[in-house]
């Protein structure tokens, strides 16, 4: 439980994000021509609770869900009065009805604070947290979970994932390479990867602006092309500096280790850094850049890697949220037919349905330039690969703790080497737990 003291701090953090922050330092604005979401937070972070309820209602005319908006205006009000009793059900309707809008669930959790169960607290926004993917979204919602749990206790997770492929070893379509015929051993294999991993993350110290943790991470895949598992684990001590409550830095020291049954395949220790800011409630953004080393059971796979990422997400409605991203990768093998520069850019759109499920549409373009050419070619090989993304879920679906993700992959690549020209379409099962 939180200390009276570590309480009203954290309190202050989240009056913060959700007043002072929403009302951008009290600038006007001319609400009634303007009803859009940052309008609405804007009103209720000056305090005008009419002109928020009017922007609500005139937002709930658009919306699927047409008393939403009003309902989470009017939780607000009573959660700012500290009237939990009648605002705290009201903010739970919202997040039942719309589980991506992220703003309402600070106004539970400060109930729940308030209520003396920041564990219940903390374990919501661990929740929230894992059905978000990588990004300063999640990084903020983790992080507030961990500055609830002062006493240190680990957290626990768990995911699997199966995953059947008409091309699980990315071979090529192409049968023959200039009149050379290309050997079935290089052509596409349909076959299933499958795989499953635990996570125990133990805080070690936690204050009003540092929290530190050391994580293991450790499980197996297989697939049915090689018919091997790879044990893995992966230790890794995770710092995060809150600047601000609305700013967050991070820094992560890990090192992995992989097996091919009971062989060496590859040892790797790398470091990543992180920052991840919120502009808004409706509006985050974050950039990360690391390093790894890889010693490889392969000679000419042992190398460098480096990496830059960027990336924004933007609820755009109660129910729609939008996430983009751009990424530099750098591999530096110690064969340059493994080593390569490639930028890619990503966008993904979410909706939540009334009926309770979610949709996700998302798309990746990457284009990779190799240090070697080609193979038979005078020019430096060049892939061009594109996916699209069709994911599916459902707030209430539960098997035990586990909630199942449905998600269909269609990728193709284009190259001018022939070996690395493909197709593939994969469907991917997977299931995550928080404990």
């Amino acid at each position: 439980m939180l200390s009276t003291k570590s309480k009203q701090a954290w309190l202050a953090a989240s009056a913060v994000m959700l007043a002072s922050l929403i009302g951008l330092g009290g600038k006007a604005l001319a609400i009634e021509q303007a009803p859009t979401i940052e309008a609405l937070f804007i009103a209720m972070g000056q305090d005008d609770w009419q002109g928020a309820e009017r922007i609500a209602a005139k937002l709930d005319v658009n919306a699927e869900d047409k008393s939403l908006f009003t309902t989470f205006a009017r939780a607000t009000k009573l959660v700012a009065d500290d009237d939990c009793a009648s605002g705290g059900p009201l903010a739970e309707n919202v997040v039942m009805r719309s589980p991506l809008f992220l703003p309402a669930y600070d106004l539970i959790a400060k109930c729940l604070v308030e209520a003396g169960d920041s564990d219940k607290a903390a374990a919501m926004f661990d929740a929230v947290a894992l059905r978000l993917d990588q990004g300063a979204e999640r990084k903020q919602i983790e992080a507030r979970a961990q500055t609830l749990r002062p006493n240190l206790s680990p957290k626990f997770s768990i995911e699997s994932n199966v995953q059947p492929s008409t091309n699980v070893n990315r071979g090529t379509d192409n049968k023959t390479i200039d009149g050379w015929t290309i050997s079935d051993s290089a052509r596409t294999k349909s076959g299933v990867a499958a795989g499953i991993f635990g996570t125990i993350d133990k805080p070690v110290y936690v204050s009003k602006h540092l929290i530190s943790s050391v994580s293991l991470r450790a499980g197996a895949s297989y697939d049915t092309l090689s018919q091997q598992v790879f044990p893995s684990a992966r230790l890794a001590l995770n710092i995060r500096y809150l600047l601000s409550p609305q700013t967050s830095f991070g820094a992560v020291l890990s090192y992995e280790h992989v097996m091919r049954g009971s062989a060496f395949e590859a040892a790797s220790p790398s470091v990543a850094v992180d920052v991840s800011h919120q502009i808004l409630p409706t509006l985050a953004l974050g950039a990360s850049a690391g390093v790894a080393y890889t010693n490889h059971q392969s000679d000419g796979q042992t190398g460098w890697t480096a990496r830059l990422n960027s990336h924004a997400s933007k609820i755009l409605s109660a129910n729609d949220r939008v996430t983009l991203g751009a990424s530099y990768v750098l591999e530096a093998r110690n064969a340059n037919t493994q080593s390569y520069n490639q930028i890619g850019v990503s966008a993904e759109w979410e909706h939540a349905f009334e009926s309770g499920f979610i949709g996700s549409l998302g798309s990746e373009v990457s284009y990779r330039l190799y240090e070697s050419d080609a193979p038979l070619k005078t020019d430096k090989q060049r892939n061009i690969q594109a996916k699209a993304i069709i994911g599916v879920s459902h707030r209430d679906f539960m098997i035990g703790k586990f909630q199942p993700e449905l998600a269909y992959t269609f990728t193709r690549q284009w190259s001018n080497d022939a070996f690395s020209d493909f197709t593939a379409h994969d469907v991917s099962v997977r299931a995550k737990a928080a404990f």
